[in-house]
């Protein structure tokens, strides 16, 4: 009988443990949610180390309208003052590219967000009630949204980041977009033939997302890190890896090339990571 209560209260205080754990989780998401995605997620990982475009890699889901941003919407569901359910931001976030706020979103519903849904509302005819209901929030999701200068999100840093291992950005994004973003964008639009507004429209956004990358000396980020994690594993790097592409990092890259019939260029370019990929599975 001892025994059996001893069973019992070790699976009771189990269960209570999972699910503390659960709930810090389920924090540790929305907080993420609102304050931006880090580049150190296995999303974004996967945004810049895969063979296969970026388009594929994020889930692109090619809806007409704005695809970087924005979940399922429910039919009778509405937020208004007091709201700061995730759906809040990603609202806030489309009026804020859209020049309704001001200031960058912050989960929360009050008075500023409550005035920009009015004055978008009164822009697309609707009524103009303040609240996010079915109608708003679905022009909202259809609308075409432009990264333009003086914007920052995470939205322009997955953009930013293309540009910069591309060489099109000298300095590590930040997510913010200065003017060095807008004139690398332009140099971008002008050598793929698009027009050279140097803002990050749609076209020039699935022109960049299409890209394939490729990691070389000089660069840095957390996607190359978890590539040197990976060369390390299959001992062709030793020591710890830091994110930095260096020249040790170019000889166990062209190392690697060499013992897998791949061009010997010291790079991480599509075809020699999707071999250091197919090892480490």
């Amino acid at each position: 009988m001892k025994s059996f209560k001893g069973i019992f209260l070790y699976c009771v205080i189990l269960v209570f443990l999972l699910s503390l754990s659960a709930s810090f989780e389920g924090m540790n998401i929305i907080e993420n949610r609102l304050t931006g995605l880090s580049l150190s997620s296995d999303q974004m990982k996967l945004a810049f180390y895969d063979r296969y475009s970026l388009m594929e890699q994020l889930g692109d889901d090619g809806r007409s309208g704005n695809s970087d941003i924005g979940s399922d919407i429910e039919e009778g569901v509405e937020y208004t003052i007091g709201s700061s359910e995730d759906q809040v931001y990603e609202f806030q976030l489309i009026l804020y590219y859209l020049d309704y706020l001001d200031e960058f979103p912050n989960g929360k519903f009050q008075e500023t967000t409550k005035d920009a849904v009015s004055a978008y509302q009164g822009d697309k005819g609707f009524k103009a009630t303040g609240v996010l209901d079915f109608e708003t929030m679905t022009a909202l999701q259809n609308e075409e949204i432009i990264y333009s200068l003086g914007k920052e999100g995470k939205e322009i840093l997955r953009y930013q980041m293309i540009l910069y291992y591309m060489d099109y950005l000298t300095q590590y994004p930040n997510g913010s977009f200065g003017e060095e973003t807008a004139s690398s964008v332009v140099r971008y639009q002008r050598d793929k033939g698009l027009e050279a507004n140097g803002e990050l429209d749609k076209v020039t956004r699935d022109s960049l997302f299409a890209e394939s990358i490729t990691y070389k000396v000089g660069k840095r980020g957390d996607a190359i890190k978890a590539l040197q994690e990976r060369l390390i594993s299959l001992g062709y790097l030793d020591g710890q890896a830091d994110g930095q592409y260096g020249n040790m990092t170019a000889q166990g890259v062209t190392r690697f090339q060499q013992e897998n019939d791949l061009e010997e260029t010291g790079n991480l370019d599509p075809e020699t990571i999707a071999r250091i990929n197919q090892l480490s599975e």
